[in-house]
């Protein structure tokens, strides 16, 4: 009998520490700044990172953030409102599974709608609301991304 309370307990214990991981690895996304958010005075204040061409024709003040050594860069609007996010880290993984580096290819197993914006990137929307970006060539768009081709960025907005 002794031996069965043991396995029991062992197997209890694996569960919660299963679920503890599960709550950690979901800890990013509890905390990311999201589109329509206001984005607080504390932090714009020596967030200012410069300006960014947020769409082929939008060009707007952006602020770091960092969420769990997560780098993102948001842009807002005149009422601080977030408009637009992105991140170059290849650490951060949408609920989609998909992060920067990983190739066309394998984004295109979760979704095959590729938009061109010209002179900006080609863009795949993905079903979590966030896009995979790939840049091609000099004008960013100089060709179609083949199957290697690696998602540069990942971005939300409004």
């Amino acid at each position: 009998m002794k031996y069965l309370d043991i396995i029991q307990k062992i197997h209890t214990i694996a569960s919660i520490l299963i679920m503890l991981f599960a709550l950690m690895g979901c800890s990013v996304s509890m905390y990311l700044p999201q589109i329509g958010q206001v984005l607080p005075n504390k932090i714009k204040e020596g967030s200012f990172k410069g300006y960014c061409i947020i769409s082929p024709a939008d060009m707007d003040k952006i602020y770091e953030i960092k969420v769990d050594s997560v780098e993102f860069e948001v842009a807002i609007d005149e009422k601080s409102r977030i408009k637009y996010i992105q991140t170059y880290n290849e650490t951060f993984i949408t609920d989609d599974g998909i992060k920067v580096g990983m190739t066309y290819e394998q984004v295109q197993k979760i979704s095959k709608d590729i938009r061109t914006l010209i002179g900006w990137a080609y863009c795949i929307p993905l079903p979590s609301g966030w896009n995979a970006a790939f840049t091609v060539g000099s004008s960013m768009t100089e060709h179609f991304p083949d199957k290697d081709a690696q998602v540069k960025f990942l971005f939300r907005w409004e």
